[in-house]
């Protein structure tokens, strides 16, 4: 793995870290959680709560159509990583979302159904920007999650 690469994955799990210990409960949202992880990376964080961060590229990553459940934002040596959490009612989201990363020029990396609930994972790419969606099923309908990552050019 190159250190463009490496670097790319360590955003990624920063900021699904991040979400994951915001949503679970176990600290207080804000200041808490966005000093860890700055900490850890030396990167900056912004957890933008339920709004789309700020810098996500909308222009070039289409989003499946429903409400924003999280959203934030991490930066570390001139790379940024983001990541929505989108509440939809549609069951067949992880095949909308791929369509219409598809259909917006994204190769598709690597995709895995996880069960019959339509839940799963996809990865894609396009020039500086990778795309990774997971959907899963929970009480309320799908949640479609995506972690987008950029390069610094």
């Amino acid at each position: 793995m190159n250190t463009r690469s490496s670097r790319r994955a360590v955003l990624g799990v920063c900021v699904a870290l991040a979400m994951g210990t915001l949503l679970s409960g176990c600290f207080n949202p804000g200041q808490v959680v966005e000093g860890v992880v700055e900490q850890a990376t030396g990167g900056d964080v912004d957890l933008g709560g339920t709004t789309m961060p700020e810098g996500f590229p909308v222009d070039d990553v289409p989003v499946i159509d429903g409400e924003i459940l999280f959203g934030a934002k991490m930066s570390v040596e001139g790379e940024s990583a983001w990541n929505v959490t989108i509440g939809t009612k549609d069951a067949n989201a992880l095949q909308a979302a791929s369509t219409q990363l598809a259909d917006a020029g994204f190769a598709k990396l690597e995709a895995s159904m996880v069960g019959d609930d339509g839940s799963g994972f996809v990865s894609f790419s396009k020039d500086d920007l990778g795309v990774a969606i997971v959907v899963t099923k929970t009480d309320e309908g799908i949640a479609v999650n995506y972690t987008v990552t950029r390069t610094a050019a």
